[in-house]
């Protein structure tokens, strides 16, 4: 991320001395490079569940999640995250609580979504497509014998687990990024109406940008943005098609607090999103807390009642569809839904959010007196 290295260990991180030890197996940018900005939600959520963790009386050592070196795990009574270390714990002595942080669905249906989407690629464009999602650590153990899930999708990823666990599964909602005093933004809907944004991170295929780009190349009268890190194979594929039409506008990468990206958020009124799998699209949170309205699909795991769209499937032919019916919405119509997609992740998905969710989750796992 960023090009920065990541340390593999991080010890006593806030150099306390409770005498009780609790592990973190997750990231340790953040700890490392604490000025990185808003860049990813998992850099805050690090950060806050360590704090949080420390609060609540235990010594904090940080553990890469790619770790794959020695350590001796039997000196914590907890152990929270995924990764190397964490599912090495089921092959070491260690009798102390292991909390899995679940923050995709589970591997068996996340790698499984990403293989049938590049087969059905491979099937409508003849290119055997690399893949750029599958689960790159081992974690059937961790989420199948751990004590407790915490999860950071919504219902829908949750039940993703629920067929080999049997034990608690709390979610811990995504976060969207806020600045002070965020409303929706000002724009003019019988416009926007007609504008659509993707945006996501790397796995293209999984996330559904070929099968928006496949359904906007023949539309007049709507226009899609596409906000990413490009990946060159998969410009390839479509380099002549898109040379037909101004209606697919690529801009890369955007700083999510420039001014740039605000201005492209005001041009649009929704986000489209025919994710296959997801634990709380990020994202697509951080669309609609600018009062963008969000269709996608139930694999996207965003709550939208009230607010968005569901698709019903993910078939090029569906979205145009969709499309073409959103584009004539009326544009009263779409202003209260903009509206109520703010509220929505106002309400639910801000970072004090996630902190009382994961704090009341520890609470009911981890007993005072371990």
């Amino acid at each position: 991320m960023n090009g920065l290295k990541e340390p593999t260990v991080l010890e006593n991180l806030y150099q306390t001395n409770h005498g009780r030890k609790a592990a973190l197996c997750y990231i340790t940018l953040p700890f490392a490079n604490p000025n990185l900005g808003p860049t990813h939600p998992s850099l805050q959520t690090a950060m806050t569940m360590a704090r949080i963790m420390a609060d609540k009386g235990f010594d904090i050592d940080v553990l890469h999640h790619m770790f794959v070196g020695d350590w001796d795990l039997s000196r914590y009574q907890v152990l929270l995250g995924f990764g190397y270390p964490f599912e090495r714990s089921f092959n070491k002595p260690f009798a102390g609580k292991r909390i899995y942080f679940a923050t995709g669905a589970a591997t068996c249906q996340r790698n499984v979504a990403e293989l049938e989407r590049i087969q059905a690629f491979q099937r409508r464009h003849g290119v055997l497509y690399p893949p750029r999602r599958l689960k790159p650590y081992p974690d059937y153990a961790s989420s199948m014998l751990s004590d407790a899930i915490f999860c950071t999708g919504n219902g829908w990823t949750m039940q993703t687990y629920r067929a080999h666990f049997n034990g608690p599964i709390f979610r811990t909602p995504t976060h969207a990024h806020f600045t002070p005093n965020q409303q929706v933004l000002p724009r003019d809907y019988t416009q926007a109406r007609t504008h659509f944004l993707w945006i996501g991170g790397a796995g293209l295929l999984l996330k559904g940008l070929d099968l928006c780009i496949e359904a906007f190349l023949n539309q007049e009268h709507v226009t899609l943005h596409v906000c990413c890190p490009m990946e060159e194979r998969f410009l390839a594929v479509y380099a002549e098609a898109l040379k037909t039409t101004n209606r697919i506008k690529l801009y890369g990468f955007m700083d999510l607090a420039s001014p740039a990206f605000a201005q492209l958020l005001a041009q649009c009124g929704y986000v489209l999103f025919p994710s296959a799998s997801e634990a709380g699209a990020s994202s697509c949170l951080d669309a609609m807390a600018h009062g963008l309205v969000p269709v996608v699909t139930e694999q996207a795991s965003v709550d939208v009642q009230g607010a968005g769209f569901i698709l019903p499937d993910t078939s090029v032919q569906t979205i145009a569809t969709h499309v073409g019916h959103l584009a004539n919405l009326d544009p009263n119509h779409l202003q209260m839904r903009a509206q109520a997609s703010f509220e929505k992740v106002n309400k639910h998905h801000r970072l004090e959010h996630f902190s009382q969710a994961f704090a009341q989750a520890w609470d009911a796992v981890v007993r005072p007196d371990m």
